[in-house]
């Protein structure tokens, strides 16, 4: 594990004083090792790199550090970092490199993509600064793209009394064994690469949809989404075949021209593989075949013909396209879905249109019969053909005379559409009861039936 400040004692040990003196001198020994070691280094990325005596590495403990690439492509060649061994001490550590990092905070949180296996390095006399680290071979090289995030991770085992060199300029991460990472204020790890002309290192590409449909009137905007194995941060191509008709963003965003309809492709390309793949881009127009958009309420299913074209190509109902109708029979707002099918597969529009109640007409109105209730002067009931009173329409009674001599009522009876029918103007029929009778009470009054 790593220790700040002094390393722990056991309290009460005898050799307390004798070991922080020790280390004291440790300390001042690694100063002038530093001194002398930075006048020999010239050119090496450690020059900036300065001795902590206080810093002390344990078995099981490790050290990472996160890097962003800064160009396309970069490949990683060699991982090193700097220690102080102590005389005849036998080192063993770890090399780890991940990339394509989810949590940029811990430094495995990426896919492995390099182990170097346990490197043993054997004790020497008389303490020294040992630079250690681990090659990449090119057999399994490791590229790099513009602003990807990959870590280093050394673990370190059969240590004691070892300490690290750092770079005040960069940060890193620390874990003690069986503890979780947390952040150092300087960097302990330095990384070589070597830009690149172009890599070769995914071994499949794969796209979807394969197949995209949609209307020249539909604001949708569909996304090809590329995946690539392995999970590489490669940068992906699209190429549309036909820039009059739709065009690919960067980012696999199919945005169409509008007003445009017609059938094209795109073209689906990555760096690091000579594969391509190929999306096929239907954009259609339908309509309905009349031109009709509301149609009167019937008592049957309106269920309109469409037409539904690609450019000049009109498809076929029941090969290239299916179509269904909901709210289709009453009075509303009805839809006539259709559905691709074939080559057309993905396809999804929806064209509204509009059902509207039926006329009630003078003629039917006069055909009509109705019971009325002469002492309310309500009508009661009624029938008009195949019209259902109080679902189809209702009636209301006005009593315009009353003539004894003929023992009759006339009644002006105005009818009004309900639901799937309707009246646009006031539509009523003149009518005589004779059905009643006159009688006379005890009290006097006269009572008409």
């Amino acid at each position: 594990m790593i220790y700040g400040g002094e390393k722990p004692d056991k309290k009460g040990d005898p050799m307390r004083k004798y070991k922080d003196v020790k280390r004291r001198l440790l300390a001042a020994a690694l100063a002038v090792i530093l001194a002398a070691s930075t006048l020999t280094i010239g050119v090496n990325t450690f020059a900036d790199f300065v001795a902590d005596a206080e810093k002390f590495i344990a078995s099981g403990d490790s050290l990472a550090q996160v890097f962003k690439a800064s160009a396309d492509y970069e490949q990683l060649q060699k991982v090193e970092f700097q220690l102080h061994v102590p005389e005849s001490q036998n080192l063993s550590y770890g090399v780890f490199v991940y990339q394509n990092l989810s949590d940029t905070s811990n430094p495995t949180s990426g896919v492995l993509r390099y182990s170097s296996g346990t490197q043993t390095v054997l004790g020497q006399s008389g303490s020294e600064v040992r630079t250690l680290g681990a090659t990449i071979p090119d057999s399994d090289p490791i590229y790099l793209a513009n602003g990807e995030t990959y870590s280093v991770v050394v673990t370190f085992s059969s240590t004691s009394n070892i300490t690290y060199y750092h770079d005040t300029s960069a940060t890193a991460y620390w874990k003690p064994s069986g503890g979780g990472w947390s952040g150092l204020d300087h960097g302990v790890i330095q990384t070589t690469t070597d830009k690149v002309n172009s890599v070769n290192d995914i071994t499949d590409l794969t796209v979807s949809p394969t197949n995209i449909c949609m209307d020249s009137s539909d604001t949708e905007a569909p996304t090809i989404t590329t995946s690539l194995t392995p999970a590489y941060k490669r940068s992906v191509t699209y190429t549309s075949s036909n820039a009059s008709l739709f065009q690919v963003d960067k980012n696999g965003v199919v945005n169409k021209v509008s007003g445009q309809s017609g059938s094209g492709t795109v073209s689906v390309s990555a760096a690091g593989t000579t594969q391509t793949e190929t999306v096929h881009v239907h954009i259609l127009t339908s309509s309905f075949t009349d031109g009709s958009k509301t149609f009167a309420y019937t008592g049957n299913a309106i269920e309109p013909e469409v037409t539904v074209s690609c450019g000049e190509v009109e498809l076929t109902k029941g090969r290239d396209y299916t179509v269904s109708y909901t709210n289709s029979t009453n009075v509303g707002s009805a839809s006539a879905v259709i559905t691709g099918i074939g080559t057309y597969a993905g396809y999804s529009h929806t064209l509204p249109y509009s059902i509207t109640p039926q006329e009630i007409t003078q003629e039917m109105v006069n055909g009509a019969t109705f019971v009325i209730n002469t002492s309310a002067d309500t009508v009661t009931n009624a029938t008009m053909g195949t019209l259902l009173y109080g679902t189809d329409f209702t009636a209301t009674a006005v009593r315009t005379g009353t003539d004894f001599s003929t023992n009759s009522f006339t009644y002006n009876v105005t009818v009004t559409g309900v639901g799937n029918y309707t009246t646009s103007t006031s539509i009523s029929t003149s009518i005589t009861r004779t059905d009643y009778k006159v009688t006379a009470s005890t009290d006097n009054k006269v009572d008409i039936n």
